[in-house]
């Protein structure tokens, strides 16, 4: 009896955990047919909702396709480094939006700016916008549209245009709101879908208006995110570049520590008697070039001096004048009642 009931004391624990393995298979193999079908089901729904034919209808009827991408390997990212792809979509990194900023001075302006357009041939960019002014030290500003896969190698062409005195780059990753707006662009083709569905079957005016008045803010929200999806394909397609060229008569020079102290207050010396010259030269161009202005002024003042000095002179005659009647006249009076007083 006692051999009985140990058996069945080590027996029970050992069923329990058989049973328990075996509702586990069962939950998972349920699981496993639960996933399958919904991948189905959303696989066949969503073939449904979006048939290929439907699809590119009103992909062309946006005027925004979906683009084949080609497989290899895109340069243009800040690093220098390549941008991976994949046929029929693209990478997480590979929508961004690269920037970039460079400053130039140059002693020859004209060659520095048929290079840029040299440059923009060859590496296939376009200006999206342009200025020059200036008649002395001229300056230009160039905005560039730049070909994503060009982008590093014309950024490291710059050097070429003259002293290339700064460069900055900037990158912005879009991916997360290029992706929503994707999202909300095919719910509302969707629901646009349903719209017309439900336009051909109602009767009343009052469902016909409701439906027509919801169907077109789709219809804008529809435009307006292709509107933004293609904008932000032509910024990630093609980088921004800004130039910035200044037209000088001498570049700048940066003093090397290896050069040593003595060599550093020589080039600092030169530097400044270098800058008085250019001071003295500067004060003398405006000379010149003001000189008929300065000789007018010249004229204009010796006028109103001799203007002047003739009417102080003839203040002071008459001054004199009328100093030497009233001596006369005193003279005159005095000697009369000194007579009368005689007689």
């Amino acid at each position: 009896m006692k051999k009985h009931m140990l058996k069945a004391i080590f027996l029970l624990p050992a069923a329990l955990l058989c049973t328990a393995l075996l509702f586990t298979a069962c939950g998972a193999g349920g699981a496993s047919r639960n996933a399958v079908d919904y991948a189905v089901s959303s696989d066949v729904g969503a073939a449904e909702a979006f048939p290929e034919e439907e699809a590119s209808m009103d992909a062309s009827e946006y005027g925004y396709a979906a683009r084949e991408w080609d497989e290899g390997v895109l340069a243009g990212d800040a690093g220098g480094t390549g941008l991976p792809v994949r046929q029929g979509g693209v990478s997480l990194s590979e929508k961004i939006i690269y920037s970039a900023e460079a400053r130039i001075e140059t002693i020859e302006f004209d060659a520095a700016i048929e290079k840029v357009y040299d440059l923009l041939e060859f590496y296939g960019a376009f200006i999206e916008n342009s200025y020059i002014e200036g008649s002395g030290d001229r300056s230009a500003s160039f905005t560039l549209r730049v070909p994503r896969e060009n982008f590093t190698e014309m950024t490291d062409s710059l050097p070429q245009l003259g002293n290339l005195l700064s460069v900055s780059s900037n990158a912005v990753n879009i991916q997360t709101q290029y992706t929503d707006a994707e999202s909300r662009l095919a719910a509302y083709r969707t629901e646009e879908e349903r719209l017309l569905a439900m336009l051909s079957e109602v009767k009343d005016v009052e469902s016909m208006i409701a439906v027509e008045s919801r169907l077109s803010d789709v219809r804008y929200e529809l435009e307006s995110l292709t509107s933004r999806l293609r904008d932000w394909d032509n910024q990630i397609n093609y980088s921004s570049l800004s130039l910035y060229i200044d037209e000088v008569k001498q570049l700048r020079t940066q003093l090397q520590p290896s050069a040593g102290y003595a060599q550093e207050l020589k080039d600092g010396f030169v530097a400044t008697l270098r800058g008085i010259g250019v001071f003295f030269m500067e004060i003398f161009k405006f000379a010149v070039i003001a000189l008929p202005a300065i000789l007018l002024l010249a004229i204009a003042a010796l006028i109103v001096l001799f203007i002047v000095k003739r009417t102080r002179a003839r203040r002071a005659k008459r001054t004199d004048t009328e100093g030497a009647n009233l001596r006369g006249t005193d003279g005159h009076g005095a000697d009369g009642p000194g007579g009368r007083g005689t007689e």
